[in-house]
């Protein structure tokens, strides 16, 4: 998913009057968390920094979650959304499918790539 694929998807789904540099200050937070929770704590990773985005990032950026885990991006766009418009319920109820289809992605890079520092179990 590219940043504009994820801006396009969450203002169709949620209407807003979040600018696109809030939206692409998110993607960066939340991009920033993935790297650093998971990506660099694991080896074989395509990337060895990431220094986020800015509003002059391109739209055709593809962010780091790939398919089919990267609607985690539209997720946590709309919780940032719903959280800084001060809908608490609808807030809670996007957290927890943030939380998801975080953890669904930290599953899936964690069992197929190896952790840094783990010693290898013998046969």
């Amino acid at each position: 998913m590219t940043v504009s694929e994820a801006v396009s998807a969450v203002d169709s789904l949620k209407p807003n009057a979040f600018s696109l540099q809030e939206k692409v200050s998110w993607l960066s937070e939340i991009d920033y968390q993935i790297f650093k929770e998971i990506i660099s704590t694991h080896s074989g990773a395509t990337i060895s920094e990431f220094d986020g985005y800015d509003e002059s990032v391109a739209g055709d950026t593809v962010l780091l979650a790939p398919p089919p885990y990267d609607s985690l991006y539209v997720k946590y766009l709309s919780a940032q959304i719903d959280y800084y418009n001060n809908e608490l319920a609808r807030y809670n109820n996007s957290a927890v499918m943030f939380n998801v289809a975080y953890m669904n992605f930290f599953n899936y890079y964690n069992r197929t790539h190896r952790p840094i520092g783990s010693k290898l179990k013998a046969d």
